[in-house]
């Protein structure tokens, strides 16, 4: 007699769904982030700019035990290729910019095309990004070995 094959049932498949769709959407946020960061790198202009301000970012998450977490994103002022003067804040927000005060001079890149970020020479999150990314990979493997799973059923 042959074996007969049990029939998935859609409440099987809906958590392999989900983790294939959260890890992929994980992935791309962390690459597009790195990317995002390295066009900065590649293609950005280079200038010395003074350091106006740097802003206090408080961020509260949520759950049972409510944590706040404070990072610092310098406001700066350069000239660009044009001569002209222009303002920009960092793209990234650390609490490594608290050392940072007004008046100070910092090497930053920007994008001719993008007047509102700026990244500060010495900035990198690379790491951060691969972690992101190695997250989604997990939930991505996760969610493939289930549907495996569900297919050998």
């Amino acid at each position: 007699m042959a074996r007969r094959k049990k029939r998935t049932k859609l409440a099987d498949w809906i958590p392999a769904i989900v983790c294939l769709l959260v890890g992929i959407g994980v992935m791309l946020l962390g690459n597009y982030a790195r990317q995002k960061e390295n066009r900065f790198m590649e293609h950005g202009q280079r200038a010395e700019a003074s350091v106006i301000e740097v802003k206090r970012v408080s961020k509260r998450s949520g759950g049972k035990r409510k944590r706040t977490s404070t990072s610092y994103c310098p406001i700066v002022s350069f000239t660009n290729t044009d001569g002209q003067l222009q303002q920009a804040s960092s793209l990234l927000s650390t609490k490594e910019h608290k050392k940072l005060r007004s008046g100070d001079k910092v090497t930053i890149y920007y994008l001719p095309e993008n007047k509102e970020e700026v990244l500060l020479q010495g900035d990198s999150n690379s790491g951060s990004y691969l972690m992101i990314m190695l997250v989604g990979g997990i939930f991505t493997a996760v969610g493939g070995g289930i549907i495996i799973r569900n297919i050998r059923k």
